[in-house]
């Protein structure tokens, strides 16, 4: 994959990102995109780690419900 595709690619993904619900976005971004375990952000943002399990299962609820596969192919 060129260069300008996968920047592309990475711009778009940002975009959606940002299009997250707040709570979602920060757990999306530590978790995926900072590569942060469970605990570290559980104790970063002050809630529990089921919190943060939940609050990742929603997330990606969200996505799936609101992210067009075909978009990403």
């Amino acid at each position: 994959m060129s260069g300008v595709i996968r920047r592309d690619r990475m711009d778009r993904l940002l975009g959606e990102i940002n299009s997250l619900p707040e709570t979602h976005r920060e757990i999306m971004v530590a978790y995926y995109l900072e590569h942060k375990k469970y605990d570290h952000i559980a104790a970063e943002q002050g809630i529990t780690l089921k919190t943060v399990e939940s609050r990742l299962y929603r997330a990606r609820q969200w996505i799936r419900n609101h992210w067009k596969e075909d978009e990403w192919l």
